[in-house]
């Protein structure tokens, strides 16, 4: 069950703490190049509600973490069937198999040579992602926080983006977002795009909620 959502303002020293924490350890936590999840299938935003668009998407990005799943056998589009092996971290030199995981296929991620170039053709055999905890632009108190995954080949452009905004002392949670698709590709490639700035204190009630939806 989410957890209760705190009162607006009561949150704001500690999330601007948490930016300033964000921004410090940007290359710990970036990649260089129970919840409700935003489809990307076909290069569509397709919304737990049922809606579907071609985008962009404009939102607010709460927070996110890296995340890393890996089959033993192809994984099949549409099946249930969970990964062999998944981590999640904040850090990336944090990232290790999950402990529910009965067969860990290494001791951490960052030396699994599952997790190394090459493992997989000229890729990777384990999956890299980053999970953004999303609200709409034109949220209400009681607007649901939506995930979306940042898949391998978008990891690049979103690295790009948070340096970005980094380097003018932000966060995403700082500013409106607009997410988009890269054109001309035949699969789904997110880019990112700050419209205009926000003021945190009037997303903090929704900050406890993404946390407990990265998890």
């Amino acid at each position: 069950m989410a957890k209760a959502k705190e009162k607006p303002g009561t949150a704001v020293a500690s999330i601007q703490e948490r930016i300033a924490q964000r921004i410090a350890n940007l290359d710990k936590t970036t990649p260089s190049a129970g919840s409700k999840r935003i489809s990307l299938k076909g290069s569509k935003f397709r919304l737990p509600s049922g809606v579907s668009s071609d985008g962009p998407l404009n939102c607010i990005i709460l927070a996110c973490t890296n995340a890393n799943s890996y089959y033993i056998e192809d994984y099949a589009e549409g099946t249930s069937t969970p990964p062999d092996c998944f981590a999640t971290a904040i850090q990336l030199q944090d990232m290790v198999p999950n402990p529910s995981i009965e067969n860990p296929q290494h001791t951490d991620c960052p030396s699994c040579p599952h997790n190394k170039f090459g493992s997989k053709g000229r890729g990777k055999a384990c999956d890299n992602m980053v999970n953004l905890a999303v609200i709409p632009e034109d949220f209400k108190d009681d607007s649901d926080v939506l995930i979306v995954s940042v898949k391998a080949k978008g990891l690049s452009a979103w690295g790009g983006y948070v340096r970005k905004l980094a380097a003018e002392g932000l966060d995403p949670i700082n500013v409106v977002t607009s997410l988009a698709f890269q054109a001309g590709l035949s699969y789904p490639c997110l880019t990112f795009k700050a419209l205009k700035p926000i003021q945190v204190n009037t997303v903090s009630q929704f900050v406890s909620t993404a946390d407990a939806a990265l998890t």
